[in-house]
């Protein structure tokens, strides 16, 4: 329903701009108010159908694996992420938690076909129910991957090469 009424919102404007040129150089007064009436009534029908749908939609929690999509500028709906795990620790490194910390695996993908999408910039917060904002810890981020490594390497047993000489 939202692409169809921008569709028909840039369409209308389009339309609503060549009449409006045709008006003032015609000089036919009727049809300059024709079409400017015409465009304040469309968008106060657009304002209310924008505000009517945002006021009634409501949050709806994603379980495990179940993804969002983006829709972006073009119409298309291909950005999508999921959480596809949630552990809990006491410790990360060398910080402790005063509760718990939660260490969330996110899936970011695009199933677009012909163009690789991604994101240009990753903001992650999390909402607890009090609604409190917990934003990324990228030096807990950093100190688990460094020991995901070396636990990969331990159990792959490999060593790097000597120098010889």
């Amino acid at each position: 329903m939202g692409v169809l009424l921008m569709l028909m919102t840039i369409g209308g404007v389009a339309a609503a701009a060549i009449l409006l040129g045709i008006s003032l150089v015609t000089k036919k007064a009727w049809l300059r108010n024709f079409v400017l009436g015409g465009v304040a009534v469309w968008f106060a029908f657009y304002a209310v159908m924008l505000f009517g749908f945002s006021l009634t939609s409501k949050e709806k929690m994603l379980g495990l694996n179940e993804a969002k999509e983006y829709c972006g500028f073009y119409l298309d709906c291909h950005m999508h992420t999921a959480v596809t795990g949630v552990q809990t620790t006491k410790t990360i490194g060398d910080k402790t938690a005063k509760g718990e910390f939660y260490i969330v695996k996110v899936k970011v993908f695009s199933d677009a076909k012909r163009e690789p999408l991604r994101l240009v910039a990753t903001e992650a917060k999390v909402l607890d129910e009090q609604k409190n904002s917990y934003s990324r810890d990228l030096d807990a981020e950093a100190r688990r991957a460094r020991r995901l490594r070396k636990a990969v390497l331990r159990r792959c047993l490999w060593r790097p090469p000597t120098r010889r000489r």
